[in-house]
């Protein structure tokens, strides 16, 4: 059984693992097949991604995020440097999604908090790359009433859109966010909304005397 905190490092070691893949070309056209599509239509990742997420619960978000992250070009500001020797950590490579959540580290807990999830990045687009406002904020809404099924090859048009832009997505994040999506899709709908409107008005006038 995993903690929180063994499953962030998780989450995070998998992307610096997908980055890694996709120093090589093939590897990444193939990764970007995926598109968000259902695990069953995406048989050119899984030489990729099986040995790391065969038996997991929430296999397609792993699966939608690395076809993500094929997607952003080596040429990005936002694409790490890599040493190709990016592992996954072998005490959670299994299963770290089927317990519960557990309280993490107080400290740990408010930094992985304060990293950008989706609903930043898409208000980062507006206020920094000239995305519309108004339709921004419609998507938004729009993509934290779908379901699973649905959500997933709709955030691919919006992660393209981001990245065509260079707007910077914290992959990690996001990966939790979509393998929690069905046990937590009204917390994580309102911790996404809240990044998008207080990135965009920080300092409202409203009670700010309270």
């Amino acid at each position: 059984m995993s903690t929180t905190e063994q499953r962030r490092a998780h989450y995070d070691a998998f992307v610096a693992h997908i980055h890694d893949l996709c120093q090589t070309k093939k590897i990444r056209a193939d990764l970007e097949l995926g598109r968000g599509r259902p695990v069953n239509e995406c048989k050119p990742l899984h030489r990729y991604l099986s040995r790391a997420v065969a038996r997991h619960p929430a296999r397609r978000a792993y699966y939608t995020i690395a076809s993500f992250i094929a997607m952003q070009r080596p040429t990005s500001p936002h694409t790490p440097e890599t040493d190709n020797e990016t592992a996954l950590p072998a005490a959670v490579a299994t299963h770290p999604d089927e317990a519960a959540p557990q309280q993490a580290d107080g400290n740990e807990a408010q930094a992985w908090r304060s990293r950008p999830n989706l609903g930043k990045s898409l208000a980062l687009a507006v206020r920094d790359h000239g995305f519309n406002a108004s339709r921004t904020e419609d998507n938004v809404y729009i993509l934290t009433g779908l379901s699973t099924e649905l959500l997933h090859p709709m955030l691919w048009s919006c992660v393209r859109r981001l990245l065509a832009a260079d707007v910077a997505i914290d992959w990690a994040v996001l990966l939790e966010d979509l393998a929690w999506w069905d046990h937590d899709q009204g917390e994580i709908s309102t911790r996404w909304l809240d990044s998008f409107h207080v990135t965009l008005d920080p300092h409202p006038t409203l009670f700010q005397e309270l």
